[in-house]
């Protein structure tokens, strides 16, 4: 994960990194199910974001 860790993770906003390391955890205990990460504060603000930043659309052309 180091070298994926250094590339890509980098590039995310810095809440949405810490939501995908607990997500990408190699520990299973570790890894959040679907009912906590909905609870994780701002996980899906910044998911969606993201996906509307990453889309031909752009962010608010929904």
């Amino acid at each position: 994960m180091r070298k994926w860790h250094g590339s890509l993770l980098g590039k995310l906003p810095e809440g949405l990194q810490d939501i995908v390391k607990l997500l990408l955890n190699p520990e299973p205990t570790v890894r959040p199910d679907p009912d906590q990460l909905a609870k994780v504060s701002g996980a899906k603000d910044h998911v969606e974001f993201f996906i509307l930043s990453h889309t031909e659309q752009g962010p608010g052309s929904c």
